[in-house]
């Protein structure tokens, strides 16, 4: 996420944005730094103040991410987990 270019283009500080976003001037250097993720509600936000998508934020420019084929430990955790929500959804529905 490359939000600081933004944040510059805008003419915002560093300490105003994290004024602004309701969390620590630190925090919000993790955030453009990388170190940390913001959550989903403060992402929104960070892409409103700085009138950018999310694309914008996230650098995607259209592009779709792949994701890697998971391991055969995580087919059968995934499988376990389709079979219990699917017995839980079958008792709610009688």
């Amino acid at each position: 996420m490359n939000i600081k270019k933004y944040r510059l283009r805008r003419g915002i500080s560093a300490t105003r944005m994290a004024m602004l976003l309701n969390v620590g001037r630190k925090t919000y250097y993790n955030y453009e730094n990388e170190r940390t993720d913001p959550s989903l509600r403060t992402f929104a936000q960070i892409c409103k103040i700085l009138e950018i998508s999310a694309d914008e934020a996230l650098e995607t420019n259209g592009e779709t991410s792949t994701l890697a084929e998971p391991t055969s430990n995580e087919t059968e955790v995934l499988k376990e987990a389709v079979k219990i929500i699917e017995h839980y959804s079958q008792k709610k529905s009688k």
